[in-house]
């Protein structure tokens, strides 16, 4: 078998260095990558401050924000400009919505949280008939 000079030259007693090289490599590409991520719950406090600024408009009105689940699996790349909300569904006075999440970096990304917003207020009710 004709090996290259290069490999017959390699020692099993390099191969712990080697690979310890290598698991520092490794750990240190996990870190790196983990520092760019995007909070998701930072995401999720700013929709719902979104939404309770888009949906209230007298002050005795009671909201409920119920804000939909992403894939836990989900990674975003760190967003370094304020996130951009947009409703899809414009409508309706609450109900069922679906809130439009936009990175405006240059290599963004735009995502899409269902959300259900019950609105509560305080309407005059007739005590007895009218006619």
């Amino acid at each position: 078998m004709n090996l290259p000079s290069d490999f017959k030259k390699f020692s099993y007693k390099q191969f712990p260095r080697i690979a310890c090289v290598g698991f520092f490599t490794l750990v240190l590409a996990q870190f790196a990558s983990a520092q760019a991520l995007q909070n998701l719950s930072t995401i999720r406090q700013e929709a719902e401050k979104f939404l309770v600024e888009r949906y209230q408009s007298e002050k005795n009105e009671q909201l409920i924000i119920k804000l939909g689940t992403w894939d836990k699996r989900l990674k975003l790349s760190a967003c370094h400009q304020p996130i951009s909300f947009s409703l899809q569904d414009t409508a309706g006075p609450g109900g069922n919505v679906t809130l439009d999440c936009r990175c405006l970096d240059q290599n963004g990304w735009a995502i899409h949280l269902p959300a259900q917003v019950d609105i509560f207020r305080a309407l005059p009710v007739a005590s007895r008939n009218l006619s």
